[in-house]
């Protein structure tokens, strides 16, 4: 069905799939170029095709409560994606953000997207260090870090994000509260106005 709807839709701006009995994005998605917006929230979607990379034109993704669990490699080449909503509740009776879980993202993502305003990065065990590159992100306004037990050590070159305006750091390694008071982080982040650090 959503394939016969593509092929006829080139100048589609909207794609609003929210609470439908889909489980698949055909690959003529890719085709869509004048997208702007894909909402497949709380939908069956297991992955996205690699070829949504074409979207040149998508300023939002929104993914929340799906089944994906990874991102493709090329949405880190959309370079107008301002919004990517990709978290997903452990438990589906939990409304807390605590209880999202992380979707994976490509390498190289935080290098890229130079209009994306809100990321999320959430559950990831395995990562014990964060670089936030020279000029990366410069319009971000909302950073989630969110359940990186093995985060020690305060991202590099967070302090550098002056467009910054919510940064939520939660549930990370035992020790980083630690190094964030021995940094005086709080002094060099004053510019973000609204900043938590919690412990585990």
């Amino acid at each position: 069905m959503l394939n016969s709807i593509f092929s006829g839709s080139n100048y589609l701006t909207v794609l609003e799939l929210q609470d439908s009995a889909i489980n698949k994005v055909p690959a003529s998605i890719g085709n869509l170029f004048n997208l702007r917006y894909i909402g497949l929230r709380r939908t069956k979607v297991q992955k996205l095709p690699e070829c949504s990379e074409k979207l040149s034109n998508l300023q939002t993704l929104d993914i929340k409560q799906t089944k994906i669990v990874k991102l493709p490699r090329g949405i880190a080449r959309i370079k107008k994606l301002r919004h990517l909503i990709a978290d997903r509740y452990a438990d589906e009776r939990q409304s807390d953000f605590r209880y999202f879980i992380g979707v994976e993202a490509p390498k190289g993502l935080s290098g890229s997207f130079p209009k994306l305003k809100t990321i999320v990065l959430n559950h990831m065990p395995d990562v014990n260090q964060l670089e936030i590159m020279d000029g990366a992100l410069p319009v971000i306004e909302d950073m989630y870090i969110m359940s990186l037990t093995g985060l020690e050590r305060i991202p590099q070159g967070i302090e550098n994000l002056h467009s910054l305006k919510k940064l939520r750091l939660v549930n990370l390694h035992k020790d980083f509260k630690a190094h964030w008071i021995n940094e005086k982080m709080l002094l060099k982040m004053q510019h973000v106005p609204d900043l938590h650090v919690h412990e585990a």
